[in-house]
């Protein structure tokens, strides 16, 4: 928990990561006056070609300084009942942008030798294949205001591509549950 004056704050490290069979890779094209650019996913096809599809947009992160996609990820922070499933949503973030780039290695059978995706412009992000790209506590938007929530058990899930623009071989592998205390 951190806190600033009457507001306390729930702070994360969120880490994101390519499992899947090809690179995660996004160009972005230059929308109406520049301050937004439409995201366009390269998929790549295993003869080497690949196809686009539009499926969002960067815009400029003045917290950061630099290039996200927008609504990449979403936190929330759920009630328990008593037997220990899901109740109701108690907090959330708002939906956060990411910069898409190669920060650690994961292990994987496919994993890239090395890192293909590593600045944040309007050009070109991404994930190669078994790398992770995380977001730590301090960041800007790693956050969720829990001011007014009683002490208790919840459940914090992080989602990555809460509104499925991203296309995927996977769909059912983008969220993530941890069980959290407060202190009583």
């Amino acid at each position: 928990r951190g806190s600033s004056s009457d507001t306390n704050l729930l702070r994360l490290t969120n880490s994101v990561w390519n499992a899947g069979y090809g690179p995660l890779e996004l160009w972005g094209r230059v929308v109406g006056d520049g301050s937004t650019h439409a995201v366009v996913q390269r998929i790549f096809q295993s003869d080497g070609s690949y196809q686009e599809r539009t499926m969002g947009e960067f815009v400029f992160h003045p917290g950061h300084n630099h290039w996200h996609l927008e609504s990449f990820s979403l936190y929330e922070l759920w009630s328990l009942s008593e037997s220990g499933t899901l109740d109701q949503v108690a907090a959330t973030s708002d939906k956060v942008s990411y910069c898409l780039r190669d920060i650690h290695r994961n292990p994987h059978p496919r994993q890239a030798a090395r890192m293909g995706y590593g600045t944040c412009t309007y050009g070109r992000q991404g994930l190669s294949v078994g790398w992770v790209d995380v977001y730590d506590h301090y960041l800007p938007g790693q956050s969720i205001d829990i001011s007014g929530l009683p002490d208790g058990v919840y459940a914090l899930i992080s989602t990555a591509d809460p509104d499925n623009l991203i296309q995927e071989s996977d769909e059912t592998n983008n969220s993530k549950e941890a069980t959290l205390s407060s202190p009583r």
